[in-house]
């Protein structure tokens, strides 16, 4: 449940400021380019996007933000970051808090929000499309 912080990984932090880390803290700013190679590949006026992601930790949460220039990240280009920071088998959340709990530093700008101590529990989401798991593997 911790953040992964590989060599793919840290080819792409910025040491500097404004959010200065060194390679193996958890915490850091990265600027993924979003070329050919990537699957979060998307060009915009000819120029190839890059993707501001900042990783934070504490001893309960760890906290990744995406953000893009002129656009919000898709389902696949998330999906992508969440599998480069933690394995492939961990449960990582995004949350829409109260307004009033709203921590708005860019637009454009999502989360995803993954707990160091425990697995986050999920609802029967079998139940949600009225049958649980077992019922449709018998159907």
């Amino acid at each position: 449940m911790t953040i992964i912080l590989n060599d793919e990984i840290e080819r792409f932090r910025v040491s500097i400021a404004p959010i200065p880390s060194k390679k193996g803290d958890i915490g850091g700013l990265f600027m993924f380019p979003l070329d050919e190679s990537n699957p979060m590949y998307h060009q915009t006026n000819g120029h190839v996007e890059l993707a501001v992601i900042i990783s934070s930790y504490d001893p309960t949460w760890e906290h990744i933000t995406v953000s893009l220039l002129h656009r919000y990240p898709r389902w696949d280009e998330m999906q992508f970051i969440k599998d480069s920071f933690w394995t492939q088998d961990t449960t990582i959340v995004q949350y829409h808090p109260k307004i009033a709990e709203y921590v708005n530093l860019a637009p454009y700008m999502l989360h995803l929000w993954g707990r160091s101590d425990i697995d986050i529990e999920l609802p029967d989401l079998g139940k949600v499309y009225g049958a649980t798991k077992q019922e449709q593997e018998e159907n």
